[in-house]
């Protein structure tokens, strides 16, 4: 019963923070924003142009035409001089300023302890599994009617960690996550893909014109006109002599050479010999190996 009564007590002073926590609701009183109790009572008195909702412990709010970031002691944790900001984060905000264009900006990351984690020269940033995927952007005019232009925009892609550590540089056309430690990077005019992991190590050359997810530990990669598969080392485990192939499931894949379909394990072997239409690959292996 101690016991019980001690852990009791134990998550009630972990939990309660959060869970007594008030409520604070923007308002406007005479053109100027503050925040309020769910009781009505003014918390904060009406002093900024306008006032975002509290997340967590902090609010985005504009005063003298700049953004920053306050806490719920009307404290400033990020100060009023930048154009946009945008909560990532209980800690962590994207911040920066405008830029030449209407509704476009250069952005950053910043935390609440007011220290600049990237510096505000990407045009998009967007945190996944734990790192920042940055975006740069040139262009060209191609137009120009009165304020109106027409424009091509070239975008290069780059990784960063959480503490704004370059893990792979901004100067691919292309980044995607395959997984939580894998990523595959475009370039040459998103002719060719490499596999990388999440420490910025290259695992294959820029050799590929697709790589795919993996599914049960192996990818589907094409090089030229043929398929074939690579493991998370990037080691190819099934030569590229295919003309089509599925992806692996359930430790089959269907692959075609000639028109003619089959199918393989992971080990590259032929489980269905390939010499039969696509539908009775289908149907021998849901009758006789399934």
């Amino acid at each position: 019963m101690k016991i019980y009564n001690y852990i009791l007590l134990l998550l009630t002073l972990i939990y309660a923070p959060s869970l007594f926590a008030q409520e604070l609701v923007p308002f406007n009183q005479n053109g100027f924003w503050g925040y309020m109790d769910e009781n009505k009572q003014v918390v904060i008195e009406p002093q900024y142009q306008y006032a975002y909702k509290f997340k967590g412990e902090h609010a985005i709010t504009v005063r003298d035409s700049g953004v920053g970031v306050i806490n719920r002691e009307n404290k400033i944790v990020i100060p009023f001089k930048y154009h946009h900001i945008r909560h990532i984060d209980n800690r962590n905000f994207l911040f920066g300023y405008k830029a030449a264009y209407v509704g476009e900006h250069y952005l950053g990351v910043i935390n609440t302890s007011n220290q600049v984690i990237i510096e505000p020269i990407y045009k998009h940033i967007r945190l996944q599994n734990g790192f920042y995927i940055v975006v740069t952007e040139t262009d060209s005019v191609t137009e120009e009617a009165g304020v109106y232009t027409t424009r091509i925009t070239w975008s290069k892609y780059g990784l960063r960690d959480s503490t704004g550590k370059d893990v792979i540089p901004c100067e691919y056309d292309y980044l995607e996550w395959l997984n939580d430690a894998l990523i595959v990077l475009s370039k040459d005019n998103h002719s060719t893909q490499a596999l990388f992991n999440a420490r910025g190590e290259q695992l294959t050359e820029f050799k590929y014109r697709v790589i795919g997810q993996f599914l049960d530990g192996l990818s589907k990669v094409r090089e030229g006109g043929k398929f074939g598969f690579i493991n998370m080392n990037g080691d190819v485990v099934i030569p590229l002599e295919y003309d089509l192939c599925e992806p692996f499931e359930n430790g089959l894949a269907l692959v075609m050479k000639g028109k003619k379909w089959g199918a393989i394990n992971k080990n590259g072997e032929k489980v269905v010999a390939v010499k039969f239409s696509y539908e009775e690959v289908k149907a021998k292996i849901f009758k006789e190996i399934r």
